[in-house]
C-alpha cells in the first residue's frame, strides 16, 4: 500500500479511497511534511500513500497521505464497440468523470450520417463518420458476397452452352538448360538455354544448382479462338540485370519459362503443366452461354446485369462504362441472346445513338447560307441579319461603320456606307446593276477575295 497512487475523496472523519480494482474507506491524515493547499471537505485528490496503520484490513485503520493534485471533472466521449454486425447502430457515450469515478453518462444511437450531432466534438464527429463509412463498406461487401454465392448457385440453370475454346493442335518440345560459373569474384553462374545465355542464376528462387544441366519439357497448344501459347514443366527464374537504386544494387529478375497460362477471359481459367500433359486435339477447354434471364438477372454466367440499373461505384464491377438511364431498358432487351464478344460493340451502338436535331425554317436557311461560299464575318462584325441575303454590320472603331451584303449564289459581296442602302439591296429593291451604277463597291468571289474585303474595311 505504501507508495501507491490513490484517488481519495475527503468526507467528514473518513476518506473514500479508490484504487485499481478496489474501493474502500479509511480515516485519512495529511502527512506532516506536506506544506501545500490542504484538501477540503468532499474534494477529490490524487494522493500518494506514505503510511497505513492497518494495511491488511481495507476498511479499518488510518492512512497517511501526501496530496499531489486536485481532480477536476472532465468530459470523455467515446464510441462503444458492438459485436452485432454492421447493421446495428453505433452507441455514442458522453461520460462526465472525476478521475476514475463516473459522475454521469449519456448515450446516443447513430445509424446514419444524418444523425451525427453538430454539437459533438469535431474529432468525435470525424471518428463516427469514418466508422459509419467503414461499416457501410463492410455491409456492402457482405451483401455482394451473398449475392455472388446466390449467382453461383444459379449457373446450372443456364441453357444453350456453346464451346468457344477447343484445342486444334498440340506439339511437344524440350529445352536443354545449363549453368556455368563466371570468372568474377562474386561467384555468379550464367544460365544458358539451348547454348544461348538468358541471365544469371537467381539464388533466391532459382532451381538448385546440383540439378543443372537439366531438360525442361514443354507443349504448345493452338486454340480455336486463334491464341497459341507454351507451357513448360519447370519455371526458370533468372537475374536479367542489376540496377542501382538509392545506393544499393538490386536484381532485375525475369522468368524464362512458365508452368501456368490463362486461356480464357470468360472465367479466367488457367491451365497448368499437369493438365496440359493429358490434353489432346479436339478437347474443349471452355464454354460460353448467351445472355439470358435467370431469376431476375441477365447473365452469361460471368457477368450479371440486374433489372434495376446499377448506380455510382457499382459500375466498377462491370467491363463496360455506365449505360445512361434512358438507354437501360433498350440495352437489356437488345443484349438478351448475345454473346460476350458482342457486349462491347452493342454497348457502343446503344450509348452513341444520336438524336436527330430538327431545324426550323430559319435555321435551315442559315445553314444553307453558311454552307456556301460566303464571307466569314470577321474584322469587327458585330451583327448579322439573315434573309434572302446576309447583311453584316461591321463596326470599324474611329471610322464610319460599313454594311456588307453577301450571298453564296450571287458570287460577289457588296459594301454599303448605310444600313438603309444595304437593306434595300438585300431585299431586292436595288438590283446589282443599279448598285454598281450608284458607285457601291463590290468584291467578286475569286482568289484571295476575303483578303481584299479586309483591305477595304481597314482603309
Amino acid at each position: 500500500m505504501i507508495g501507491r497512487m490513490l484517488q481519495v475523496r475527503f468526507v467528514p472523519n473518513r476518506a473514500d479511497v479508490r484504487g485499481t480494482n478496489q474501493h474502500f474507506t479509511k480515516i485519512a491524515f495529511i502527512a506532516r511534511r506536506y506544506a501545500g493547499t490542504r484538501p477540503r471537505q468532499n474534494e477529490e485528490w490524487m494522493c500518494r500513500v506514505v503510511g497505513d496503520s492497518k494495511p491488511e484490513e481495507p476498511n479499518r485503520g488510518a492512512l497517511f497521505l501526501m496530496p499531489l493534485w486536485k481532480l477536476q471533472p472532465e468530459t470523455r466521449w467515446g464510441v462503444v464497440p458492438t459485436e452485432a454486425g454492421p447493421t446495428s447502430p453505433l452507441q455514442i457515450v458522453r461520460r462526465e468523470v472525476l478521475g476514475e469515478r463516473e459522475l454521469e453518462a449519456q448515450r446516443w444511437s447513430v445509424a446514419s450520417e444524418a444523425e451525427i450531432d453538430a454539437g459533438w466534438p469535431v474529432g468525435l464527429q470525424e471518428r463516427v463518420l469514418a466508422t459509419l463509412k467503414d461499416r457501410a463498406r463492410e455491409l456492402k461487401a457482405a451483401r455482394k458476397q451473398c449475392e455472388r454465392q446466390r449467382q453461383q448457385a444459379l449457373i446450372p440453370q443456364l441453357k444453350n452452352p456453346v464451346s468457344i475454346i477447343t484445342i486444334t493442335a498440340v506439339s511437344s518440345f524440350e529445352h536443354r538448360v545449363t549453368a556455368r560459373a563466371t570468372d568474377d569474384r562474386y561467384d555468379n553462374y550464367k544460365i544458358f538455354v539451348d547454348r544461348k545465355r538468358v541471365g544469371l542464376y537467381d539464388r533466391g528462387a532459382g532451381l538448385p544448382l546440383p540439378q543443372f544441366p537439366l531438360t525442361i519439357h514443354g507443349r504448345r497448344l493452338t486454340l480455336s479462338n486463334g491464341k497459341s501459347f507454351d507451357i513448360h514443366s519447370h519455371e526458370l527464374p533468372v537475374v536479367k540485370a542489376w540496377k542501382r537504386s538509392e545506393g544499393r544494387w538490386t536484381p532485375k529478375k525475369a522468368s524464362i519459362f512458365r508452368t501456368r497460362c490463362e486461356i480464357a477471359e470468360l472465367d479466367r481459367k488457367e491451365l497448368s503443366w499437369a493438365e496440359v500433359q493429358d490434353l489432346s486435339q479436339g478437347d474443349v477447354l471452355a464454354h460460353e452461354y448467351p445472355f439470358q434471364w435467370v431469376d431476375g438477372w441477365l447473365t452469361n454466367g460471368a457477368i450479371w446485369f440486374p433489372r434495376e440499373r446499377p448506380q455510382g461505384s457499382d459500375w466498377q464491377e462491370y467491363p463496360i462504362p455506365a449505360v445512361p438511364e434512358g438507354c437501360w431498358s433498350v440495352f437489356l432487351s437488345g443484349l438478351e441472346g448475345k454473346f460476350l464478344c458482342e457486349l462491347i460493340p452493342f454497348h457502343k451502338q446503344v450509348t452513341t445513338r444520336k438524336a436527330r436535331v430538327r431545324l426550323t425554317e430559319r435555321q435551315e436557311k442559315l445553314r444553307a447560307v453558311i454552307a456556301g461560299q460566303m464571307w466569314q464575318g470577321s474584322d469587327g462584325c458585330k451583327q448579322v441579319s439573315v434573309g434572302k441575303n446576309v447583311v453584316f454590320h461591321v463596326n470599324r472603331g474611329a471610322h464610319p461603320p460599313l454594311f456588307l451584303v453577301d450571298n453564296p449564289g450571287i458570287g460577289a459581296i457588296y459594301l454599303f456606307p448605310s444600313l438603309d442602302a444595304a437593306m434595300k439591296f438585300a431585299r431586292g429593291e436595288v438590283t446589282r446593276s443599279e448598285a454598281i451604277k450608284l458607285g457601291y463597291q463590290r468584291v467578286i468571289h475569286c482568289r484571295q477575295w476575303q483578303l481584299k474585303v479586309t483591305e477595304l474595311l481597314i482603309a
